[in-house]
């Protein structure tokens, strides 16, 4: 089945980095060596320059999907509402903060604003899951954080995108990357497909 194309420019952007991410894993040779300090200083404690990379991919992924999201509502919300009156660029100002807090407030955004159920759309399970690794890399630096150690059902959850929980850390697969990266293109071309931004006035 042939997919048609975005129908936004920022959509054709966002998966335009997706598949940038994607690919920079894929074409890594193998043995490729990462330089740095930061490297240098945890490869005893097994960080592997293609490590190191799945790492890196997970954490970008999850923020071009992230940042997709919070621009496509915006997009529609500057292009609804009359920005010439002087009150209503400081109350969209206000909404922009308080609709790109966290995932909770944008699900609420999107639900009341847009009406859009975002954990509806095809790919958002695994992406759900991708931003569990992310938030363990980025906040436990590999290590389950304190919130994380409470969900029962956390290594389940990230199974999905083969990654495994064991002794506290997640453990990414020579997949996880590939899975993930796909997951956000679905959710991508889904999410374009259902929200209807009005031209420019």
């Amino acid at each position: 089945m042939r997919i048609p194309p975005p129908r936004y420019g920022v959509s054709e952007d966002a998966l335009r980095l997706i598949l940038h991410a994607k690919n920079e894993i894929a074409s890594a040779p193998q043995g490729a060596r990462t330089q740095g300090r930061v490297v240098s200083s945890y490869s005893s404690q097994g960080l592997t320059p293609a490590r190191w990379l799945s790492e890196t991919a997970f954490l970008r992924l999850v923020s071009i999907v992230e940042a997709y999201v919070d621009l496509i509502s915006m997009s529609r919300i500057s292009r609804t509402v009359d920005l010439t009156t002087p009150l209503m660029p400081l109350l969209v100002a206000d909404f922009e903060i308080a609709s790109t807090a966290n995932w909770e407030e944008r699900f609420k955004a999107f639900e009341r604003y847009h009406g859009l159920a975002i954990k509806s759309l095809a790919g958002w399970e695994m992406v759900a899951a991708g931003i569990e690794v992310r938030n363990c890399l980025a906040h436990g630096l590999g290590q389950l954080t304190a919130r994380q150690r409470t969900k029962t059902s956390l290594a389940a959850k990230v199974s999905i995108v083969d990654v495994a929980v064991a002794s506290n850390q997640m453990h990414l697969s020579a997949t996880s990357v590939t899975k993930l990266a796909d997951a956000c293109v679905n959710f991508v071309q889904a999410l374009d497909s259902r929200i209807a931004i009005p031209p420019s006035r």
